[in-house]
């Protein structure tokens, strides 16, 4: 039986808990979860419960960085590896120190083309033809360990931030069972990273929402496209130092 640390937020880690009840039950022991609010309460974590799958888990919110919290979970239950899906903050040196560098992570996005944030947007603002979601081993430097699965998936022409994210999850699911398989086996692919890539800041979707009127018809289709994901804010022009939001629709309209 192999232990994991499950860490991440609602969506991912309630996919990694429908594959391992699926397929690892009996193999696979989710010692415990890093995740928000919204997936200690959803209902998929109550119905795990009742099955008396994760009786004996604990649970450490991750509103904060809690690296104390985790650091004495370490400790004290000695898991196998940290499965890291999407975990909105960066491990340090010690936590992976203490896991003997066991530990990996779902970055929903190509490396190293799209290291950090805004994977999503930027692939459709690139006009990326295929959009790839990649497990890598995590290491010092951020989105640079080496890598152990990979799954793409086709960038349609009427793509969205929204529909890509959706049909990303998909590859999600694939390359998790995969890498849930290869714990089972000992059997972790290690593909080394030979180009520098790209790094996207937390904030770099901020300028990517800003339209200049004066691009062509089909840049501006591409950016609205590539921010919209309700409810957050999408693409815009400033009129009078207004801004006027564009929807895909509204970009139909005017072609």
């Amino acid at each position: 039986m192999k232990k994991i640390i499950l860490l991440g937020d609602k969506k991912t880690t309630e996919i990694a808990l429908r594959i391992i009840k699926k397929y690892f039950k009996k193999e696979i022991e989710i010692l415990g979860f890093v995740s928000n609010k919204q997936f200690y309460n959803s209902k998929i974590k109550k119905i795990f419960l009742n099955n008396n799958t994760l009786n004996n888990t604990f649970f450490i919110s991750n509103e904060k960085r809690n690296e104390k919290l985790i650091s004495l979970k370490i400790k004290s239950l000695s898991p196998d590896y940290l499965i890291s899906i999407q975990h909105k903050w960066i491990l340090s040196n010690k936590i992976l120190e203490l896991v003997g560098n066991k530990c990996l992570n779902l970055h929903n996005a190509k490396l190293p083309n799209y290291k950090g944030y805004n994977s999503i947007n930027f692939a459709i603002a690139n006009n990326d033809k295929k959009y790839t979601s990649t497990i890598h081993w995590v290491s010092e430097q951020v989105d640079e360990g080496d890598i152990a699965f990979e799954s793409s998936t086709k960038i349609s022409k009427y793509e969205t931030a929204e529909s890509l994210y959706k049909k990303s999850l998909k590859c999600a699911e694939e390359i998790l069972r995969k890498l849930f398989l290869a714990i089972i086996k000992n059997n972790i692919p290690k593909k080394k990273i030979k180009k520098k890539g790209k790094f996207y800041s937390r904030d770099s979707i901020k300028k990517l929402r800003i339209i200049d009127p004066k691009w062509n018809c089909k840049k501006i289709d591409r950016i609205v496209r590539a921010c919209y994901f309700p409810p957050y804010e999408q693409a815009y022009y400033l009129k009078s130092k207004e801004k006027k939001y564009l929807s895909p629709e509204d970009v139909s309209k005017t072609n």
